[in-house]
């Protein structure tokens, strides 16, 4: 009887993702393509309680991208040739969203850099 009791006790703690009180967020958001730079979209995954939660495998656009860990925590950077924007939409495993952020993505050169000597 106490397995069983512990068993339904073990059930009720299973955590889903509660899309209202996780983030997806992007730090930076923009980065110049030909591969220099990247962008790096982030997610916090939290169930219902807002509590972090570890272990689920989450997929950023069409990149698989791994594993929350145990702050509840994954991040995925991206790079790219062509200039524009791109929605990155996160999801999990079974494809139920998450949340988007939107990143760009443009041309420009390299700070221009004079060195002297006095």
């Amino acid at each position: 009887m106490k397995a069983i009791a512990i068993c339904m006790l073990l059930a009720c703690r299973e955590t889903t993702p509660a899309t209202e009180r996780s983030v997806v967020s992007c730090a930076p958001c923009e980065a110049r393509i030909g591969g220099f730079e990247r962008v790096r979209v982030r997610v916090l995954l939290r169930d219902a309680d807002g509590r972090p939660i570890s272990g689920q495998r989450l997929s950023f656009g069409a990149e698989d991208c791994g594993v929350t860990d145990g702050d509840g925590l994954a991040q995925a950077t991206f790079g790219s040739d062509r200039a524009g924007s791109r929605l990155v939409q996160v999801r999990l495993a079974d494809g139920t969203p998450i949340g988007a952020v939107a990143v760009a993505f443009f041309a420009g050169s390299f700070p221009r850099v004079e060195l002297s000597s006095p």
